[in-house]
């Protein structure tokens, strides 16, 4: 292999890694969904939105596949398809549809708990 092939491998693992590192963040509460919606990194412009919902709590497969249909999505859709008004719309889509959404795990707890 080149060193150009190289460079754009290890270029291609961090970007799996960034996309990684948000959605496990994603999944234990420690980021929101509409700061993953919004985020200006380069590095996440190329998470499919697909994976950006199924990480989150309170969105489950359905859930998911509604929004892809209604906001004319694939499955292999990128962020970077959306524009800031399509990432509006869709936050605003997915809260009156997921109720749970807008609570952190912690919050979640403490309402069930009550």
């Amino acid at each position: 292999m080149n060193e150009q092939h190289l460079i754009a491998l290890e270029k291609a693992n961090q970007i799996r890694q960034h996309h990684k590192q948000l959605k496990d963040e994603l999944r234990s509460g420690k980021a929101l969904l509409a700061d993953a919606l919004f985020t200006r990194e380069p590095e996440l412009q190329s998470i499919r939105v697909h994976d950006l919902l199924r990480a989150t709590p309170g969105i489950g497969p359905r859930k998911t596949e509604r929004a892809l249909r209604k906001f004319h999505l694939t499955y292999r859709s990128p962020l970077r398809v959306l524009s800031p008004r399509d990432r509006s719309n869709l936050l605003s889509y997915l809260l009156c549809n997921c109720p749970n959404l807008h609570l952190t795990p912690e919050r979640q707890r403490m309402r069930e708990a009550a």
